[in-house]
């Protein structure tokens, strides 16, 4: 079992690149949760999004799962801070 990494905090109306925060390599699948009251914005791409518009949301104590190969993962909460636990799949 690989070690818990600590909780990652989502600034309101930030992106937040997850791969590059967690530490873990790009490309690699991982099941994020959301920890957080809000819901959050997940965007699988390499570049941070610009907007929330068609992206996957994930609402409180949900997990969700990306694809292995995504070039990016980001996460964004809308108007309040929240908080993911980003693991390994």
């Amino acid at each position: 079992m690989v070690d818990t990494l600590p909780n990652i905090p989502l600034t309101a109306n930030t992106w937040v690149d997850l791969y590059d925060v967690s530490g873990i390599s790009v490309g690699t699948q991982i099941i994020i949760q959301n920890l957080g009251d809000p819901d959050v914005f997940l965007a699988a791409q390499s570049a941070q999004p610009t907007t929330t518009d068609g992206y996957h949301l994930v609402e409180r104590s949900e997990e969700s799962i990306n694809q292995v190969g995504d070039a990016g993962a980001w996460a964004y909460s809308a108007n309040t801070n929240g908080a993911v636990n980003v693991r390994v799949a």
